[in-house]
């Protein structure tokens, strides 16, 4: 059987496996800091559990807690195993390798209880399962597709609203759900070009040329497009998309632009004057409660072609200054 540790689990793939079957684990890897591994060649037999096979690093905090959870579920010499628990000790943490159970998959749940349906990964019933499986979502983005990420990403803010807990402001960014900073991403797509001088990162460029701030359907066209060229020339999208997505609240105001209009001024705008710009649906939606609804007024403003966005912008910041 082929052991695996920190060094030759390149994707984390095995981590991650680790971590489903044992949810208990994340306990002892929110004890892991920044992971900063040496090259492996130059290290002394003694900076691992296992010096004959030089497995299982253990010269750092870090090393020895992720090598403590390599070990869970295989069988290691003895004297492997109270090396690394040795080690940890040595670093202050207290650690027990081999005790923890090992949870069966359940077969009972839908595909719409895991973050990603269509694997079957990263299981969500619970506030502890969704802190294990937001953690390594958000840890592991290069592995998954850009689809994923969209859909991982989505699937966690809506079970932590279903759950009741807080979801980390990264996801709103990669489920999309925000503005694109046209200025950032027309710098990314240059960079890209001189990475790689391939014309089409280019073209993405000049496609954005003339925008601000895009709508729904703009940012889900550029992520495409930047995912296409980024497949053909080997490189991951996901982390690009927190790079130049930005929210469209910020704190009490509404950002529209470069400019933040507090909430408070916008509610003074009569809800009559809402129906020159809008269908009056849209009115009565904003004004159910009686009062505005900010959270459907940024649903309408995201939802809003690029014409549709002027045209709202200019309402709001101009009612706002009067």
């Amino acid at each position: 059987m082929s052991l695996i540790d920190i060094y030759s689990d390149n994707n984390q793939e095995v981590l991650i496996k680790i971590a489903e079957d044992f949810p208990n684990i994340i306990n002892r890897l929110t004890e892991v800091g920044t992971v900063e591994l040496q090259d492996k060649s130059g290290l002394t037999d003694n900076a691992f559990a296992w010096p004959e096979e030089k497995l299982y690093p253990i010269y750092t905090k870090e090393a020895a807690l992720l090598s403590s959870v390599y070990m869970e579920g295989v069988e290691v010499p003895a004297f492997v195993v109270e090396n690394c628990i040795g080690a940890c000790a040595a670093f202050g943490v207290d650690v027990e390798i081999g005790t923890m159970e090992k949870t069966a998959e359940e077969e009972s749940l839908a595909a719409s209880d895991f973050v990603l349906p269509g694997r079957r990964k990263l299981p969500v019933v619970d506030a502890s399962t969704y802190t294990r499986s937001e953690g390594l979502f958000l840890r592991n983005l290069d592995d998954f597709s850009i689809d994923e990420t969209i859909i991982g990403a989505k699937q966690l803010i809506k079970k932590a609203s279903e759950i009741g807990v807080s979801s980390d402001d990264n996801l709103q960014k990669l489920s999309l759900n925000g503005q694109l900073n046209v200025a950032h991403a027309t710098e990314l797509s240059r960079s890209r070009y001189a990475e790689t001088a391939d014309p089409e990162y280019l073209s993405i460029s000049e496609r954005l040329a003339g925008q601000r701030y895009s709508s729904v359907e703009k940012i889900a066209e550029w992520v495409n497009d930047l995912d296409t060229a980024d497949r053909r020339n080997n490189i991951n999208t996901s982390s690009a998309i927190l790079s130049v997505m930005e929210p469209i609240t910020k704190e009490e105001a509404l950002l529209l632009g470069n400019i933040e209009i507090p909430f408070e001024k916008i509610a003074q705008i009569d809800e009559d004057e809402w129906t020159d710009i809008l269908g009056r649906d849209d009115v009565d939606s904003l004004f159910k409660e009686g009062s505005l609804n900010n959270k459907k007024l940024v649903e309408i403003i995201l939802d809003s072609s690029a014409i549709e966005y002027d045209i709202l912008s200019s309402f709001i910041q101009n009612k706002a200054r009067s």
